[in-house]
């Protein structure tokens, strides 16, 4: 068993593990995919973001 070999407690090689393998998944601002979309939009200076259940949620007019 590692945790008896590097006599570490089970849960400490737990954490150890995890701590190292989601170390390396953390993405950096500039990289992150999320960021890429922001400000690609237009918009004509109405408050969409501050009244967006308005927009979403309105009823529809039939066509």
């Amino acid at each position: 068993m590692m945790s008896k070999n590097e006599k570490k407690s089970l849960s400490r090689v737990i954490r150890e593990f995890l701590s190292e393998k989601f170390s390396k998944q953390v993405v950096k601002a500039k990289e992150d995919s999320v960021r890429s979309i922001i400000g690609i939009g237009n918009g004509d200076g109405t408050a969409v973001a501050r009244e967006h259940d308005r927009f979403l949620y309105a009823k529809r007019k039939k066509r």
